[in-house]
């Protein structure tokens, strides 16, 4: 999968590129600083409700074109997990 529309290639991978969306992503819905751990807990670790959850899943279901199913809601904890509903 390419890197989503908007994130230029700057001698990064396509991984590197869509950790830099995520980061993006979560940085600016969760009103978080963007340098956190890949598994630190959203919830719990960077204080997102699941208001704000909800408009992370909204946004990379239309960045990256993908389809969150109710049951990855659960999984879908940190920026890996994100990172890997993308690869799969």
């Amino acid at each position: 999968m390419d890197p989503p529309p908007g994130v230029k290639n700057r001698g990064m991978n396509v991984t590197e590129q869509r950790e830099i969306a995520f980061r993006g992503i979560i940085s600016e819905i969760g009103k978080v600083g963007g340098d956190f751990a890949a598994d630190a807990d959203l919830y719990t670790d960077l204080g997102l409700d699941s208001f704000r959850m909800v408009e992370v899943f909204m946004e990379v279901e239309r960045k990256f074109g993908v389809s969150i199913s109710e049951d990855d809601y659960l999984e879908l904890r940190s920026l890996k997990n994100f990172m890997d509903l993308v690869e799969r």
